[in-house]
């Protein structure tokens, strides 16, 4: 249920300590734009290169599906409202399984399972450099369907509204 509004912090703190570490407040997260480039973008490869993760099962010449990523992209965009787009409400029970929506279950998911190795895993999936990109794709794609709709896409239910998150500032305090 949170997943979009999560993951939208979490890069954004994480461009706060990028940004810090090289003292540019204007550095901002690349994003990587899999659906004109089937490709991980050439940036990140290299054996001596600090972006490269070795673990990756998708090699420099390999390539996305096209038509898994259209399919993907064209059933998220297509979605009428955030429950289907994201997924429905959090169940009654945590210990039910939720159902991801449309973004979740389909590009996201294709890109990790695809490019493989760190980013199969949950644990340690943020260890390759690559899955900052794709996340801030994801968080791109979020706003280009909010922007699409005329009404608010959101949510109402003030748990979602008002869900706080837990994360470090660039002085290590927990905002």
């Amino acid at each position: 249920w949170w997943f979009l509004p999560w993951h939208r912090a979490y890069l954004r703190f994480f461009e706060r300590m990028l940004q810090a570490a090289v003292s540019d407040p204007t550095l901002g997260l690349p994003y990587w734009d899999w659906e004109n480039d089937l490709s991980i973008p050439t940036q990140y490869w290299g054996a001596c290169n600090s972006l490269f993760n070795p673990s990756r099962c998708m090699k420099e010449t390999d390539l996305l599906d096209k038509t898994e990523v259209s399919k993907a992209l064209s059933q998220a965009r297509g979605a009428a409202n955030f429950v289907e787009f994201r997924g429905g409400n959090p169940p009654p029970d945590p210990a039910v399984r939720r159902i991801p929506g449309q973004l979740e279950r389909g590009i996201h998911n294709y890109v990790h399972y695809k490019i493989g190795g760190d980013m199969m895993v949950f644990g340690t999936s943020a260890f390759d450099p690559v899955f900052w990109a794709h996340h801030a794709a994801l968080d791109r794609f979020w706003q280009l369907w909010v922007d699409s709709l005329r009404s608010d896409p959101h949510p109402v239910d003030p748990l979602w509204r008002n869900q706080p998150f837990k994360f470090y500032d660039t002085n290590g305090q927990c905002v």
